[in-house]
């Protein structure tokens, strides 16, 4: 048995396999080299999941801080929504980035303000105020977030 390996055949493929990989290989290296340039550790893969994860819950953050808003914002108050609003928050929000600790407790206290709320026995102007201040607290740490 007699293989033939003929040099033309393996070029062309090879040629094109290295001018489709070599940009997505650029490309991959400039989104995941820190700055400045060096080397990549295991440090670094961990500081970016650690931002990645940091962002992505004050994110959730901010969407339940502002359902707390349009839950007050409500024509009329729902003493079950809110008491059902204040419970989920409550339950999600009781582990996270710890970085993220007093915003979270923050936000339970507004959910429990808006609940009070709800069943009357808490102004509306104190659940908007509690509101208010942990909307303008988390666009402050987003602010801060976006400076690093």
């Amino acid at each position: 048995m007699i293989i033939r390996l003929s040099l033309r055949r393996l070029i062309l493929p090879l040629v094109g396999a290295v001018l489709i990989l070599l940009p997505a290989l650029i490309l991959l290296g400039r989104a995941f080299t820190p700055t400045p340039a060096r080397i990549v550790i295991w440090t670094d893969w961990q500081v970016r999941q650690a931002r990645a994860a940091y962002a992505s819950e004050l994110a959730d953050l901010r969407r339940d801080a502002t359902a707390l808003a349009d839950l007050l914002n409500a024509a009329v108050p729902d003493p079950v929504q809110g008491q059902l609003v204040a419970d989920q928050l409550l339950i999600r929000w009781r582990q996270g980035q710890p970085a993220l600790a007093v915003r979270r407790e923050g936000l339970i206290a507004a959910a429990q303000a808006v609940s009070d709320w709800a069943v009357g026995a808490l102004p509306r102007e104190t659940a908007r105020q509690c509101v208010v201040e942990q909307l303008a607290a988390l666009a402050e740490v987003e602010r801060g977030l976006g400076a690093k």
